[in-house]
């Protein structure tokens, strides 16, 4: 099965999301796939820095966009594993 990384990282079962949706809750997918792996790369992104040294405006956009890559990089590499 191929995924895109805009799938629910966490998918609710549908009577979960039932009793959500009459709970007035709207946003009932959470964090997407996609989300999920780059927020795991920025933390050890950050957790490179060590707590002496400070993280500027620029590290930090620097991150971020490292983040993004790994986890695109990460969907395309999990897609060619499920590729016959």
């Amino acid at each position: 099965m191929k995924i895109t990384g805009n799938e629910p990282a966490y998918p609710l079962a549908s009577e979960e999301l039932s009793d959500r949706f009459h709970e007035g809750i709207d946003n009932l997918s959470g964090l997407t796939i996609r989300q999920q792996f780059a927020m795991a790369a920025m933390q050890g992104l950050c957790a490179t820095t060590g707590p002496d040294k400070e993280v500027s405006q620029n590290l930090a956009q620097t991150f971020a966009k490292e983040a993004v890559l790994c986890a695109d990089a990460l969907i395309a590499e999990l897609n060619k594993a499920t590729q016959p």
